[in-house]
């Protein structure tokens, strides 16, 4: 069991490193252009080139991954880049280690990851979904499942099939709730 937490741990680590080296190498390296009052208060200002955004700081515009929303609160002004930087990449560890700690969103990860990451035809992924839908007993997985389904079915054109799977995901749905209704009364 301590074997299975160690390499458990380490692939974690790995995955970790590997995201946050190409999360570094796509690093926009131009700087941010100083503050301007843009009077709009929708959260941006346009200063960039090409009519780019950036967020702005005075109006509460942040984007989830910004500096300024890393763990320990905003970040001073006047922290130099590597700290700013060094923040943003301890947020996304901490983000990593929820994904991979929480059994629903790991399931989420992996069932995204059949459909997408292994080059293969849509028709293929449909039937390697098909295999694992039969095999898993999670409502909420195969919910997730039966949606990328729909999706390949859709991408296919083979509307039997995606009718097929919508009708098996509103009748196991409602029978959950019907479930819970009852334990309820």
């Amino acid at each position: 069991m301590r074997h299975k937490k160690v390499v458990a741990t380490l692939v974690g680590v790995c995955v970790v490193t590997c995201l946050l080296i190409g999360y570094a190498v796509a690093q926009d390296r131009r700087p941010m252009p100083p503050e301007q009052p843009s009077g709009r208060g929708s959260g941006f200002e346009p200063s960039g080139p090409a009519g780019r955004t950036y967020p702005s700081r005075s109006t509460g515009g942040r984007s989830p991954m910004s500096p300024d929303m890393a763990y320990g609160g905003p970040v001073p002004p006047g922290v130099p880049q590597a700290v700013e930087r060094m923040s943003v990449a301890l947020e996304l560890v901490g983000r990593m280690r929820e994904a991979c700690f929480d059994p629903s969103t790991a399931g989420m990860i992996a069932i995204g990851g059949l459909k997408d990451d292994v080059r293969r035809t849509p028709k293929d992924a449909a039937a390697d979904l098909e295999e694992q839908l039969a095999k898993t007993k999670t409502l909420g997985l195969r919910n997730a499942i039966r949606m990328e389904l729909k999706e390949l079915y859709k991408r296919l054109g083979e509307d039997e099939k995606l009718l097929k799977n919508l009708r098996a995901m509103l009748a196991e749905n409602d029978e959950a709730l019907q479930a819970k209704d009852k334990g309820l009364r």
